[in-house]
């Protein structure tokens, strides 16, 4: 199984752009953003959130479709409303999303890394609508691959195929699934659990920070392998991960196990 190190993502991405875009990706806190160079700092940055692999490349995607005015703004001068929006602020979130997540996906399987839409309003008064938000970033996705990927895009999708030995990108690679109700469930499942641990970020313990760092990884391991199983069980699902919990304890002290079964079973009873 590919393991997927954010360091290897910021060695690659500043390897190319840092003498010729004077930008660097940079390992960031709980919200990620992008600062242009100033008198302080000589580089535009692009600062991803809390070490996740998926942050920072979906900030990398707004940084390859933004214009050179664009990258001498904070956060690229663009608006963001925060979770919690309504229908009509929902589906205008998601039409200025649809080519940023498309380069991000094409990114993302350059690095054969699982992709998954941002719907982003978990608090929102709507439920967004993730199968035809899928399909629209997935048409772009087509249109780039017809039309032309943009730049720097193609040149870091290129360098990260070259580092994860990835073959050529082609519409066979972005196919929907077959299983596709079973692979959302275990989507929103996996995407409660990442969210609970988000929202413990802010007043959680040392403990609880590496318990819940600890158990990102082993749930989108589990998400995954549920998803090529065509699994849309919840308990399942529990199960995978206890298991994957299992194999690896060897690499935890008895206290640190304890911590990650309490962190656990916390989240569980956090999404009944």
């Amino acid at each position: 199984m590919q393991m997927f190190n954010v360091e290897d993502l910021i060695t690659i991405f500043n390897r190319t752009f840092l003498d010729t875009y004077n930008t660097e990706l940079v390992f960031g806190g709980d919200e990620p953003i992008y600062l242009p160079a100033d008198d302080d700092y000589e580089y535009h940055r692009i600062i991803f959130a809390r070490g996740y692999f998926a942050s920072a490349l979906h900030e990398i995607a707004h940084w390859c479709i933004a214009g050179p005015k664009r990258r001498l703004l904070e956060d690229y001068g663009y608006w963001y409303e925060p979770d919690g929006r309504t229908a009509e602020v929902q589906a205008e979130f998601e039409k200025v999303e649809i080519k940023p997540q498309a380069v991000e996906w094409i990114l993302s399987a350059s690095c054969g890394f699982r992709f998954l839409v941002s719907c982003d309003n978990l608090s929102g008064d709507c439920e967004p609508d993730r199968d035809a938000f899928t399909d629209k970033v997935r048409d772009q996705v087509f249109t780039y691959l017809e039309q032309g990927i943009p730049e720097r895009a193609k040149i870091l999708s290129d360098a990260f195929r070259d580092y994860y030995r990835v073959a050529s990108l082609c519409i066979e690679s972005f196919t929907e699934p077959t299983s596709i109700k079973s692979i959302v469930m275990i989507q929103q499942y996996e995407e409660k659990l990442l969210n609970l641990i988000d929202m413990m970020v802010e007043t959680a313990s040392d403990d609880e920070l590496f318990a819940g760092g600890y158990l990102r990884g082993h749930i989108s391991l589990s998400a995954a392998n549920c998803e090529m199983d065509g699994i849309s069980s919840i308990e399942a699902m529990n199960s995978a991960v206890e298991e994957s919990l299992a194999e690896a304890q060897s690499e935890l002290t008895p206290a640190d196990q304890l911590i990650v079964k309490s962190m656990w079973e916390q989240l569980q009873q956090g999404v009944q």
